[in-house]
């Protein structure tokens, strides 16, 4: 307006009444219940609710009045009272000028959560539509001299809750579940609404949560930074209850979950109701080399005198199945590699023609090839696959080179079959060393390199993540008796571990990992016989630790042992195959 008369325009307006405009809404003056305690052991007990207010310049007209539960049960559970005009008796003058009443009831029973329940004004109005929407609280009700509290007490319990860590499940690398169990004893009448309440540690991250065990369910959730509380409606058909909290990737380590159940009805004991989880979240990865999908690993053959290609499925210290896959008469290719390339849950073959320098792929499905493909072609005369490995942890297998004359190194990341990403990497001058093998000796979810020089014993790590390099650094060294096997998660902790053979005595050795570090180092056995070699490592009968292929190659025998950490739980034989067929990588 300053500025408009800044313009040199009047903006304003007089307006001349000669009556009185009422713009003022009612003054709440006092609450009072019949009764500040109530027992609904024996049944439902009515309160009545008589409240006042002022007003000087019509009539009150509206009044909502709400009863809020004790804390912890959820504001669904609130009792409003409205007092109108035409309810009950009305507002009723006083004899104090402007002074009305309005008198209302409340009803506890069974259901009605025990504790004290605090009142509050919301809005208050009158005929003239003025009305005022700021809360009273039950304090300042105190402070005008009224006790605005109704405590409500019942001395026969009708059940007894009790909240019960289920379990953690890390499922896969993206899918961690917390699960609660909710049981009940002593029930006169299932409860059919709770308030489930949970905080998590800062490294989770919430995804969702279900509540299974009734025929219907229906939740509605707030989550806040670390935090949150879901009111949950189920049928009465249950038994138990389990609250399965799930929870997004990046959680490795020590997480906590801490959850509460809080029911609006009377118990023997509420301290039952709370819970608290701590788990450690690892990897729990598929079984590599799982060329049909069932969770096992199994073998492949490639006969270069015939050009015939097998697959042999496992099943513990047995063959399910023993199929061909195909004839590739040309001797100069082989199988370098193995790896989920298109994220479908089975592995695929990488094809590498030492000759041409050709790489090609089979997307599998079981002995069946579902796709097969030229990727591309690297020279045959300088590069080398090194090994294979999910090296970013995306779940997808990628390769990696070697650059025989040069050694420096490289890495494609690949993404559903073909090249996602195509990345250098650091260089290794000294030609005697060699990738001896990969695993995710630090179990986070990305595989790892292990080098070692075949001259001086030294084993140097790679640790690897998203694809590139985060730590690398020197292990230990094991004199040129010993050949690095393989890696493999023998005892089931979520970390690959180092799997050693000596060439000269026979021993078996193994360096169990954690954090890309030499946790306990010890003997497995001895297989005095140097003929026999750990053909393949993986985990054959689908329990999460690793198992061994023996194979003497001059017998033609294939053995296979599954292991339990250090200790061989069964052992099998295995159809014979002579020198001309190799394992695949």
């Amino acid at each position: 307006a300053s500025q408009i008369a800044a313009l040199g325009f009047d903006p304003y307006v007089n307006v001349y009444n000669p009556e009185t405009v009422d713009v003022t809404p009612p003054e709440f003056r006092s609450v009072e219940f019949s009764s500040n305690e109530v027992d609904v052991s024996n049944g439902e007990v009515t309160v009545t609710v008589r409240v006042s207010v002022f007003e000087a310049e019509s009539e009150p007209n509206h009044l909502s009045l709400s009863l809020t539960p004790p804390t912890g049960i959820p504001s669904s559970q609130s009792k409003q009272i409205i007092f109108f005009p035409t309810t009950g008796q009305g507002w009723q003058a006083t004899s104090t000028a402007g002074v009305y009443t309005h008198e209302s009831t409340v009803t506890f029973d069974a259901n009605s959560a025990a504790g004290v329940w605090s009142a509050k004004v919301d809005w208050i109005g009158d005929t003239n539509s003025n009305t005022d929407y700021k809360d009273v609280t039950a304090s300042q009700i105190a402070a005008l001299g009224f006790d605005p509290y109704i405590t409500v007490k019942s001395s026969e319990p009708l059940m007894d809750l009790q909240l019960l860590v289920n379990s953690a499940n890390q499922l896969s690398k993206n899918d961690i579940v917390s699960s609660f169990l909710l049981s009940i004893e002593n029930a006169q009448e299932k409860p059919t609404s709770f308030e489930f309440k949970f905080d998590y540690s800062d490294e989770l991250s919430y995804r969702k949560l279900s509540v299974i065990g009734a025929s219907s369910t229906a939740m509605s959730c707030s989550v806040y930074f670390g935090s949150g509380s879901c009111d949950v409606s189920v049928s009465d058909d249950w038994e138990s209850l389990f609250f399965n909290l799930e929870f997004a990737p990046g959680a490795l380590g020590i997480n906590e979950v801490n959850a509460e159940v809080i029911f609006q009805g009377y118990e023997a004991d509420s301290t039952n109701n709370s819970a608290t989880h701590t788990f450690v979240s690892k990897v729990i990865r598929p079984a590599r080399n799982d060329v049909n999908g069932d969770s096992k690993s199994d073998i492949l053959w490639r006969s270069y005198a015939k050009g015939w290609n097998f697959l042999w499925t496992m099943d513990g210290i047995q063959t399910s199945g023993v199929a061909p896959i195909n004839v590739v008469p040309e001797p100069s290719w082989d199988m370098v590699g193995q790896g989920d390339y298109n994220y479908d849950g089975k592995s695929d073959i990488f094809w590498r023609n030492r000759n041409t320098g050709q790489n090609f792929i089979y997307q599998m499905d079981g002995s069946s090839i579902k796709s097969r493909y030229t990727l591309n072609y690297v020279s045959a005369t300088d590069w080398i696959v090194a090994g294979s490995g999910d090296f970013d942890g995306d779940g997808t297998g990628d390769v990696m080179w070697r650059n025989i004359n040069r050694g420096d190194t490289w890495f494609y990341l690949m993404d559903n079959g073909v090249i996602g990403s195509s990345l250098p990497s650091e260089w290794v001058t000294d030609l005697n060393y060699r990738v001896a093998a990969i695993g995710d000796i630090d179990g986070d979810g990305d595989d790892d390199v292990i080098w070692r020089n075949g001259i001086t014993g030294d084993n140097d790590i790679w640790l690897m993540q998203d694809g590139q390099i985060a730590e690398k650094y020197s292990l230990n060294t094991a004199n040129s008796d010993w050949d690095i096997a393989g890696t493999g998660d023998l005892d089931g902790d979520g970390t690959d571990d180092i799997i050693l053979r000596n060439q000269v005595d026979g021993r078996n050795w193994v360096y169990f990992m954690e954090n890309g570090q030499i946790r306990r180092s010890t003997l497995i056995n001895t297989v005095a016989d140097t003929n026999w070699e750990i053909a393949n490592i993986g985990d054959y009968d689908g329990d999460g630790k690793a198992d061994f292929l023996w194979r003497h190659v001059p017998n033609a025998r294939n053995l296979v042992h599954l292991m339990d950490g250090t200790a061989i739980k069964a052992k099998g034989v295995l159809r014979p195959t002579d020198s001309t067929w190799q394992v695949g990588r």
